[in-house]
């Protein structure tokens, strides 16, 4: 038991270097009442491994991992039962001591690493630092060749610049003629840009009238949309009313035909009550014929029975002759008369009662005919009520669909209006907008013209300031050079009266050597005519200069010295719009073109010439910049107005 509480502690495991697999196994039992000897050992160990290991806070941490293939390999049995725990202990121990072992070598690594990192570094900085000093004496050689380089260029730009003075002087006598044109010339072109300046500002001003001009028009044809406009509204109004007077007209047609209607059917009503009247009429004639035939046959039967009786008077007369006596035939005498009465009685009676059968025949055969001749009118009235009703009916069903044909025509021109005066007004909208725009445009565009027309007007001002102090100066200078030139004129002068005096004299230096022999005094004269000739060539080849003074000159590049002097162009800063002279006058490049003597002669031109014309140019640009941006944002607007 005391065995197991010396040696019951934790394992201590050093941190996972590497990602590969660690086959160390914790324990599964361990003894609860034995823990704090076992933390009081592991921060024992821990503190006794931190001061091995890193006596030094200060050193370089290893740039390198260490080895991957070194892993800890703790394998513990999984179960108290089958091991024993001194057995187990002693491989603990062993596995601490390689720990410790594999922790001294990689310490030991490390001091080397940052051992040779240190040396490296050492290395680096005295290699450093030789790189800057060769660097020092690099730069400091470069700085001497420098200056020599500028001693040359400078001792080479005196010779130019005193070979150029040289020149100039030369070239001052040759451009003074020129220049006095040159600034006669540039007067007349500024008095003829001016002039135009001017013709643009009244042309830009007639640009204006017209402007105003079509934005009036454009009012005038609103004004007359609009009035297109209400003439629509009031088509629309009697076109409405029109309907409305249209509808009451079919209300009142469709009255008419519900009474028509009404009446054809009281009529066909009335039809079948004639035809029933008449059936009845036919019933009783027909059954009044058959009356008057039964009383014909009563009549003839009656008649039959007169005759027969009329035989048997006559058969009785014969047989009361023949039997009786007179009494007798007296007695039957009266009785046959008494008979006879009552016979004739009765055949009057029978006469009476045929001719009333006979007046009611005929007054039935007459009622018949008075009915059918009725029949056949009411038959013909019921056709042409028929007629007509069918007509009525045709004219309303025609009346219906024209009448539907117009209603459907008027919504579809009622439709068809009603989206053009939709349409109308969208477009009504969107002219009083471009007119809007156009106005706001137009009052944009006036007042953009105004501020461009003052700064233009400003720009003039100081440009004819600046101008007149330019042409002062230039007057000063042609002034001087006049005065120059005069005084180089009377040189000339002089010099060509003793060229002909010189002249003069060798001629008859000439005359008198001619004269002379040529063996005594050859080598006098020789010499006498070279030293008199050396004058006159000298005197011809500057009167030669002078004469050439209008065609040709000779030019020499400039010196540093010179160039500080030779910025004498003005030119106009095209991107500004306001009047200040710092954007108003540049200086250009400022260089005096000179060449040297063997190149070709050039025309000279005045910078006073090339200031004043890209001035000029610069400010017409501007000019003219305005009026076509007023012209296409003008014809912008009238492109969406008239679209």
């Amino acid at each position: 038991m005391e065995r197991d509480q010396r040696f019951s502690f934790k394992l201590l495991v050093p941190p996972r270097v590497n990602n590969g697999p660690i086959s160390a196994v914790q324990p599964q039992e361990i003894v609860e009442d034995r823990g704090n000897f076992m933390k009081a050992f592991y921060s024992e160990c821990f503190d006794k491994e931190k001061n091995i290991l890193f006596p030094n806070t200060n050193m370089v941490a290893p740039t390198k991992p260490p080895k991957q293939g070194i892993c800890v390999s703790l394998c513990y049995l999984t179960t108290p039962n089958n091991c024993n725990p001194g057995q187990l202990y002693s491989k603990l121990f062993d596995e601490v001591e390689k720990i410790k072992c594999w922790k001294v070598k990689v310490y030991s690594d490390t001091v080397e690493k940052e051992r040779r990192l240190q040396d490296n570094k050492r290395t680096i900085e005295t290699q450093r630092k030789a790189i800057q000093e060769l660097q020092f004496g690099n730069e400091s050689l470069s700085i001497k060749l420098e200056e020599q380089i500028s001693e040359n260029e400078e001792l080479r730009n005196k010779n130019n610049s005193t070979w150029n003075l040289c020149n100039i002087l030369k070239e001052t006598f040759d451009s003074s003629v020129e220049k006095i044109h040159l600034f006669e010339a540039e007067r007349e072109e500024t008095h003829h840009l001016l002039t135009e300046n001017n013709e643009s500002v009244k042309k830009m001003i007639a640009a204006f009238e017209i402007l105003r001009v079509r934005v009036e028009t454009d009012q005038q044809e609103m004004q007359k949309v609009k009035e297109d406009l209400l003439q629509f509204d009031h088509l629309q109004k009697k076109y409405q009313q029109e309907f409305k007077i249209k509808q009451e007209e079919i209300t009142m047609l469709q009255l008419k035909l519900k009474d028509k209607e009404t009446q054809l059917q009281k009529l066909l009503l009335d039809l079948d009550e004639t035809q029933k009247h008449c059936n009845e009429l036919q019933q009783s004639t027909n059954h009044q014929f058959e009356v008057l035939k039964s009383a014909k046959a009563e009549q003839e039967s009656l008649l039959q029975q007169l005759n027969i009786a009329e035989q048997r008077c006559r058969e009785t007369e014969v047989s009361i002759l023949r039997f009786f006596s007179l009494k007798q035939y007296e007695i039957k005498f009266k009785a046959q008369e008494e008979y006879k009465k009552e016979v004739c009685n009765d055949h009057e009676t029978l006469a009476i009662k045929g001719v009333e059968w006979y007046l009611l025949s005929s007054l039935v055969y007459f009622q018949n005919k008075m009915l059918k001749k009725q029949m056949a009118q009411e038959i013909a009235k019921s056709s042409d009520l028929e007629t007509t009703i069918n007509s009525l009916q045709n004219e309303s069903q025609n009346l219906k669909q024209l009448k539907g044909e117009e209603h459907e025509k008027l919504l579809k021109a009622l439709e068809s209006k009603s989206t053009f005066a939709a349409e109308l007004e969208k477009e009504v909208q969107k002219l009083r907008i471009t007119a809007a725009e156009a106005i706001k445009n137009k009052e944009a565009t006036e007042l953009k013209c105004q501020h461009k027309i003052g700064d233009m007007v400003t720009l003039m001002e100081k440009h004819k300031s600046q101008y007149d102090r330019m042409v002062q100066e230039k007057d000063a200078e042609l002034e001087e050079k006049k005065k120059n030139e005069m005084e180089a004129t009377a040189r000339e002068k002089s010099l060509e009266l003793d060229l002909s005096k010189h002249k003069s004299e060798n001629e008859r230096l000439k005359k008198e050597l001619k004269a002379e022999t040529r063996e005594k005094v050859y080598p006098t004269l020789n010499q006498f005519i070279s030293e008199d000739m050396k004058t006159p060539r000298s005197l011809t080849n500057h009167i030669a200069g002078t004469t050439k003074i209008k065609s040709y000159r000779i030019r020499t590049p400039p010196s540093e010295q010179s160039a500080q002097w030779g910025k004498s162009a003005i030119e106009l800063d095209p991107k500004s719009d306001s009047s200040d002279q710092n954007d108003l006058l540049v200086n250009s490049q400022c260089k005096l073109h000179i060449l040297k003597k063997n190149q070709s002669p050039l025309i000279h031109k005045s910078p006073g010439n090339s200031l004043k014309l890209a001035a000029m140019k610069r400010m017409r640009d501007a000019g003219w910049t305005a009026v076509t941006g007023c012209d296409k944002k003008k014809k912008k607007t009238n492109e969406k107005i008239f679209a």
